[in-house]
């Protein structure tokens, strides 16, 4: 699942793959613990880790992270809870005709690899912003610039002053709303700004393409 770009590899890659070199050979020589449940933690934090810079160099684990990528690219959604739902029935499968405590620790297993790749990788998560300014123009402009995405003026009215008001809508990429909002208060420091969680966008919504 390494990117190649012309000629060579790029630095990413070389990482992922000097980090994994070094990790099979180091970690079956180290015994932690003997206890179940806490090795299918530990697994999964380090296989969440991994997936994390695989996915960020622009690599793949490969197995269900394709199917979860496609989704997530097709749909608009973030994919890996229908990923884990899946996985969690085969396991239980899987369970029901050989060894149902070894799969229990599986699903333990997936579940916290997907907390870590919901909580580290936003590449496919978005953000609804909500943001009321008298600075309309300068803020969508630089919404554009840092996202690729525009942003729709509503009219709306100060419901104690009474004074007319610019809400701006505009849906961008979770990792993304960091940069943006700081940029929103340094354009306008009275900007008020709510950033919603959106679980799925449909239509025509820009993603930064991969390298």
């Amino acid at each position: 699942g390494l990117r190649y770009i012309g000629k060579k590899f790029t630095i990413e890659s070389f990482y992922v793959v000097a980090l994994s070199s070094v990790l099979t050979d180091l970690f079956p020589n180290i015994t932690i613990t003997y206890e179940p449940i806490l090795i299918a933690l530990f697994a999964g934090i380090v296989g969440g880790v991994a997936s994390v810079i695989c996915l960020t160099a622009g690599a793949s684990g490969g197995g269900t992270d394709f199917i979860s990528i496609f989704l997530s690219e097709k749909k608009g959604i973030d994919a890996w809870g229908y990923i884990l739902a899946g996985n969690i029935v085969l396991l239980v499968i899987g369970g029901l005709l050989f060894d149902f405590d070894r799969a229990l620790y599986s699903i333990i297993y997936q579940y916290v690899i997907t907390t870590m790749l919901g909580t580290f990788y936003k590449r496919y998560q978005q953000d609804t912003l909500l943001v009321v300014t008298t600075m309309p123009q300068e803020i969508i402009a630089k919404i554009y610039e840092l996202t690729h995405h525009d942003a729709t003026i509503i009219k709306g009215e100060g419901g104690y002053s009474g004074e007319s008001k610019n809400i701006l809508y505009s849906v961008i990429g979770r990792d993304q709303s960091d940069k943006v909002i700081k940029a929103i208060k340094d354009i306008d420091p009275a900007a008020f700004t709510n950033v919603i969680k959106t679980d799925q966008v449909n239509g025509r919504f820009y993603m930064t393409p991969k390298n």
